[in-house]
């Protein structure tokens, strides 16, 4: 039986999310195989692992009191400090971390570092690539430098003037921090006057903010999986997914994850053709950043059938509403075989860099 450890919470904005992508991994993982410890990061990086396990015909029902009382600030639970945990995971042989972290500490390559530190497989995407997906301007430059279509755009900060952002952009924009996810902190401008404080808002979480040029056209997003096949790997492309929020003016924090809030259609309703580009954007943008086991990008298509990479995340959420499983399901995964292709792909990555260093 091999002992996997779930990692959610963290120090982010994305806290929330990051446990709704826990709570469900953990309902769902087949126990066949595994034993499953349940471990919220809390906002002050304290480590609140369950003193329960998930193991064969094991009940589950106490997950919902596990993530309540660690979701919870004024819990007395303490919980373990980095070290303390750090012992705990090599004393239990832990073979493999599940990361179902988002944003900062779980995406921006931080805990892929001192996993790997620490000898533990984990899922996923490996340092340079989850900090440099992480990075929405360095990610952009990659995409253009591997012939990707971007959109137009400009790095700021607080020094910078707003007159300097109309001169070489037009409205509407959307302007996001260069560090983040789930739209957090994120606002779509029509009017110079709401520029400023759009800009406040994404400075808020971050140091820097991207400003980019509207394109329009049909929202899409596509992941990539990546599959053992007789002892290799090999970079799949899913049917991507067409968005389209119901109530606001683009998918954000609550069309993401508020059920009712947008349409999702997988496959999307586009021609052969133009779901050929996109997979090949997808899986372009995967290989182009070095990504690993799963990848989620997402694009723009223009009305010329052009697909406009926007982003690509390397820990896509594992929500009830979340799109890479909805597009794995539709090459016929199951969510439990979803999570058993990541787990099976982070060991034979660890067997492979085994060999590789001898």
């Amino acid at each position: 039986m091999k002992n996997i450890w779930v990692l959610c919470g963290g120090p982010s904005t994305e806290f929330e999310v990051s446990l709704s992508s826990g709570r469900v991994v953990c309902e769902r993982i087949r126990l066949d195989e595994y034993v499953v410890r349940p471990v919220v990061i809390t906002r002050s990086r304290r480590w609140i692992l369950a003193e329960r396990v998930l193991e064969k015909d094991s009940d589950r029902a106490w997950l919902a009191t596990f993530f309540k009382m660690a979701a919870d600030p004024s819990s007395t639970k303490v919980g373990l400090d980095v070290a303390e945990a750090a012992a705990r995971m090599i004393g239990e042989g832990v073979h493999c971390a599940f990361l179902a972290l988002h944003g900062q500490f779980g995406e921006d390559g931080a805990v892929q570092g001192f996993l790997e530190t620490l000898g533990i497989p984990y899922t996923g995407s490996g340092v340079l690539a989850s900090a440099i997906a992480f990075h929405k301007i360095l990610s952009l430059d990659i995409f253009r430098g591997a012939g990707l279509t971007t959109p137009r755009g400009m790095r700021v900060h607080r020094e910078t003037a707003i007159s300097e952002i109309l001169e070489q952009l037009q409205l509407p924009v959307f302007v996001k921090p260069v560090r983040g996810g789930s739209s957090v902190g994120m606002s779509y401008v029509e009017k110079e006057e709401d520029l400023a404080p759009a800009i406040a808002l994404a400075l808020a979480t971050d140091t820097e903010a991207l400003v980019e040029e509207k394109v329009d056209g049909v929202e899409v997003s596509c992941g990539v999986l990546d599959l053992v096949r007789d002892g290799n790997i090999v970079s799949t492309p899913l049917p991507p997914t067409e968005i389209r929020p119901l109530e606001s003016a683009y998918f954000d924090y609550e069309a993401k994850y508020r059920p009712g809030k947008s349409k999702e259609i997988t496959p999307a309703n586009l021609q052969p053709t133009i779901i050929r580009k996109i997979q090949l954007c997808a899986l372009r943008a995967h290989q182009a950043l070095g990504c690993e086991g799963m990848s989620r990008t997402d694009m723009i298509v223009r009305e010329d059938g052009e697909p406009v990479v926007l982003e690509t995340n390397t820990i896509p959420g594992m929500t009830p509403t979340s799109l890479l499983p909805q597009q794995a399901e539709a090459i016929g995964m199951s969510f439990a075989d979803f999570l058993d292709t990541l787990i099976t792909h982070a060991s034979q990555r660890e067997q492979l860099r085994c060999k590789q260093t001898g």
